[in-house]
């Protein structure tokens, strides 16, 4: 039996059952999630020369690698991996006869899938996928927007955090990042109005807070 695990063939084997495994989670995970496809690396592939291919600009390497949750793309690539090319979750839900002020909300501001502290996919007690509506749905994206710094994002690389760690608070307001915050949050046609409140101290942090009205004219603070 060891002679056999040691042959070619059984690693062979091994390696294919093992990519087979891979491929059958990712499209699991894709069937539920699709903003992304699947891409099957190669003997010789890197992060940068796939973003140059699928992307059109080896810059966005480090984005990619960090889009697969990898930190160093100078690690060697999964079997595997997530391509993106979509910003549509295709939760759909729909209006009825006689709406309700709530329905009315959702139906302006749309809903999404609950994720959970992990960022993974939340199901709800029936065993579906549980979804956030609404203005909730509405401020966990900007949520989202905060946690992600400026540049992950492939299809809109204008958008995310775009105060660097470390930086002082002095600095964040002389280089204009408030207003940049500013800027996103009110370019969203979902959003009434967006409003820079005051700073806070919070420990060792200080945390910039702002107010965002959505159309259905809820209102909310967030500290970044």
């Amino acid at each position: 039996m060891s002679l056999w695990i040691d042959n070619d063939v059984y690693r062979y084997a091994f390696t294919a059952k093992e990519i087979l495994t891979e491929t059958k989670a990712a499209i699991n995970y894709a069937s539920v999630d699709n903003e992304f496809g699947i891409y099957y690396t190669s003997p010789g592939d890197t992060w940068e020369s796939i973003a140059k291919e699928k992307l059109g600009d080896l810059k966005l390497g480090q984005a990619l690698a960090r889009y697969n949750n990898v930190q160093d793309s100078s690690k060697s690539l999964k079997r595997s991996i997530r391509i993106p090319f979509a910003t549509n979750t295709n939760v759909f839900t729909t209006l009825p006869e006689d709406p309700n002020p709530k329905d009315l909300e959702i139906a302006l501001l749309g809903c999404d899938i609950r994720l959970n502290s992990n960022r993974g996919i939340e199901v709800s007690p029936t065993g579906d996928l549980a979804l956030v509506e609404g203005d909730e749905a509405l401020i966990n994206e900007k949520l989202d927007l905060i946690d992600i710094p400026k540049g992950s994002l492939f299809q809109e690389l204008n958008l995310g955090n775009p105060i660097p760690l470390g930086i002082h608070s002095d600095e964040i307001i002389q280089k204009k990042y408030i207003q940049e915050f500013l800027n996103q949050f009110r370019s969203d046609p979902r959003i009434r109005s967006a409003s820079f409140l005051n700073v806070i101290q919070d420990g060792d942090n200080l945390l910039f807070q702002f107010r965002i009205e959505s159309i259905s004219g809820g209102s909310v603070v967030l500290s970044v």
